[in-house]
């Protein structure tokens, strides 16, 4: 999920940019790629609900996470209708909106691999908690001399 953020980010700070994205056929790469990055960020937050909440919760958490989408689509489309009417005196506005896409991609981004390292770690104890336990009980049976 972090290289796909880095990718989407690279990909619409590009499209921003006026040296990266010259010609159509760049802006329908890049275009491509962004889409491409999205569809596999849904597939990665569906498998994440399917391995670590309980098959009751999946249903709730696919459409909790599907409204979030909806309510952060709508969020986006005001935003930068917003930042094209501020900056329509400035030549090529709309690749302002493409910049400040690319950099608000960097937020989740940030925060995933803050939270993701953590997260790791937690793990990381638990399973050496859950070795040590095990050692010991094998240890204090009867069987084992």
């Amino acid at each position: 999920l972090q290289i796909t953020l880095s990718a989407l980010a690279v990909c619409l700070g590009s499209i921003g940019s006026a040296r990266t994205c010259r010609t159509l056929s760049s802006l329908a790469m890049y275009i491509i790629i962004v889409d491409f990055g999205f569809s596999s960020c849904w597939a990665a937050c569906v498998k994440t609900i399917r391995e670590y909440k309980e098959e009751t919760r999946w249903s709730k958490e696919i459409g909790s996470l599907a409204m979030a989408a909806r309510l952060g689509n709508a969020i986006s489309f005001a935003f930068f209708a917003w930042l094209l009417h501020v900056s329509s005196g400035v030549d090529a506005s709309w690749r302002l909106v493409y910049l400040a896409s690319g950099a608000i991609q960097l937020i989740p981004l940030a925060m995933l691999t803050y939270f993701g390292r953590k997260g790791r770690d937690d793990i990381a104890i638990q399973v050496e908690s859950n070795k040590a336990e095990e050692q010991n009980t094998t240890r204090s049976s009867p069987m084992v001399w």
